[in-house]
């Protein structure tokens, strides 16, 4: 076989090629939108960059408040930011959320809305893919 000279590169550089997808546990409360399989919320890692993911929905309507609230967990501890993170992401209609990924290795949501925190309501549609590096 051949020399693979990008093989060595991205060794140098940390980059796992073949990361497999580990899946988070879903919070009580949260289920898979639409019941899709493929919105599993999981986590991936590349080199020194974490990327979580996944479509969820609450099974039961809640109030939006600047308190975040659990929809996943398992990122393990050597995988978790230093310090709480927070990203926006798009719902349903024109609602805006904030995911966070935690220290705790939980990702949350708050400040569901769009221009105060409301209601997010039974099957609504929470998208999230972020990354951030460890």
């Amino acid at each position: 076989g051949g020399f693979d000279v990008d093989f060595v590169i991205r060794a140098r550089k940390g980059i796992i090629v073949d990361a497999e997808w580990i899946d988070l546990t879903i919070a009580s409360g949260f289920a898979l939108y639409d019941k899709t399989v493929a919105n599993q919320p999981k986590y991936k890692v590349t080199g020194n960059v974490v990327t979580v993911m996944g479509v969820l929905s609450p099974t039961a309507e809640f109030t939006s408040s600047t308190t975040g609230v659990n929809i996943a967990s398992g990122i393990p501890a050597n995988l978790r930011p230093s310090v709480n993170l927070q990203f926006v992401c798009q719902g349903s209609g024109m609602n805006r959320w904030d995911c966070s990924v935690t220290t705790s290795g939980t990702v949350t949501i708050s400040r569901y809305g769009t221009t105060e925190a409301t209601k997010v309501t039974v099957g609504a549609w929470l998208p999230f893919c972020v990354t951030y590096q460890i």
